[in-house]
């Protein structure tokens, strides 16, 4: 699991930025 943090980047590794981009991608696919 740790390799797989590693390789995402850095705003999947934090919980702050990654709801925003969901939210972004929610609003695309919406």
């Amino acid at each position: 699991s740790l390799r797989k943090l590693d390789q995402q980047p850095d705003w999947l590794r934090g919980g702050k930025l990654r709801d925003y981009q969901l939210e972004g991608l929610n609003f695309l696919v919406n």
